[in-house]
């Protein structure tokens, strides 16, 4: 809001007092929002405009390019991978053949090159410490939780 005093302009210190009342009676976690104060001359009513924003749509449009942006910087090719859902899907199952297909498509796009990264580095480690061994990493496949029977990750050490 945007409140003009047309009735003089007081001390500075009559303006601090106006404004802590109008702001202890108008803001707060039930009001949001702040407001303006203006002073004017004797004679003149005061008046309140309400200050429409002109940027609702800024900052929306501003979350969704941010959000776009962190998963493309994470390479995530769908929102619904994280968890995260727009409202066009009716639930889960309506969008479990995307979440599929985006779980494969980061599996050999992100991970499976991290792992084979990670495994080499390892493993040339392990060459250097004396042991002629070569690490596998069994992949991860989507199974309903009802399936799962042991939770601890599974590693494959084979000799060479």
């Amino acid at each position: 809001m945007f409140i003009k005093f047309r009735n003089g302009v007081p001390t500075p210190e009559e303006r601090r007092d106006v404004y802590k009342e109008i702001e202890k009676t108008f803001t707060g976690t039930e009001n949001a929002g702040r407001f303006f104060l203006s002073f004017s001359e004797p004679g003149k009513e005061m008046e309140v405009m309400p200050i429409d924003s002109a940027n609702d749509d800024y900052y929306l449009t501003l979350e969704t390019r941010i959000s776009s942006r962190i998963l493309t910087a994470h390479r995530i090719t769908s929102p619904l991978l994280l968890g995260l859902h727009d409202s066009v899907g009716s639930g889960f199952s309506s969008n479990s053949e995307e979440i599929k297909v985006a779980y494969a498509h980061f599996e050999g796009t992100v991970i499976t090159p991290k792992r084979k990264k990670i495994l080499s580095g390892f493993g040339y480690m392990l060459r250097l410490a004396g042991y002629n061994i070569a690490l596998k990493v069994a992949p991860n496949t989507l199974v309903p939780e009802a399936q799962i029977t042991d939770t601890a990750p599974q590693t494959n050490i084979e000799s060479l």
